[in-house]
């Protein structure tokens, strides 16, 4: 567990999240405005389905990590976590803060520490689909770094792109960069 000071002086405690954390991962998705659950699941919804709470409680360590950072009584303050594709060498993250506690860098922390974890775990590459419509995860995506594209899928998201373990600048390191975003671009 790690103790970080949010800018009002609270203290939160980062953990990665436990599969007896469902009650605790439901509580928080249903005290989210309708428009954070939105801009997060980019769906429509109350609360998680039976699956998609057993999704987020019950991780396999080796592909995925999540971790949460509580308030001092307990109440979740945000949750953020990343997962495998499918393609071997990248993953996709995801995050939401409580309205409380936004404001306070606890984003930007969260995503360090999954970050970290991505690395640990031999992930290349980390990405998201946003909502074009969500300036503060675009905000958030370029103070960490990442890069912005159109996705190729949806008009209306934007793909994130954060390089885990970036190659030195060197000719054949350039060649390889251009043609994965000559690749990118015919998938648009």
């Amino acid at each position: 567990t790690l103790t970080f000071t949010l800018k009002n002086g609270r203290s939160a405690h980062i953990r990665t999240t436990l599969p007896e954390d469902a009650e605790a991962k439901q509580t928080f998705v249903r005290n989210l405005s309708d428009h954070h659950r939105y801009t997060r699941y980019m769906a429509h919804l109350k609360e998680l389905t039976p699956a998609m709470l057993a999704q987020a409680c019950n991780l396999d360590y080796h592909y995925e990590a999540a971790v949460v950072a509580e308030a001092e009584d307990g109440t979740w303050l945000g949750v953020s976590r990343f997962s495998s594709t499918g393609i071997p060498e990248r993953c996709e993250f995801g995050i939401s803060i409580a309205e409380a506690a936004q404001g306070q860098g606890l984003a930007v922390h969260l995503m360090q520490q999954i970050i970290h974890l991505a690395k640990q775990q031999g992930y290349q590459e980390m990405y998201a689909e946003i909502l074009k419509t969500n300036p503060a995860m675009h905000k958030l995506a370029e103070k960490l770094g990442f890069s912005a594209h159109p996705s190729p899928f949806d008009n209306t998201l934007t793909e994130v792109i954060f390089n885990l373990n970036p190659e030195p600048d060197t000719p054949v390191n350039n060649i390889k960069r251009n043609l994965k975003q000559q690749i990118l671009a015919l998938r648009s």
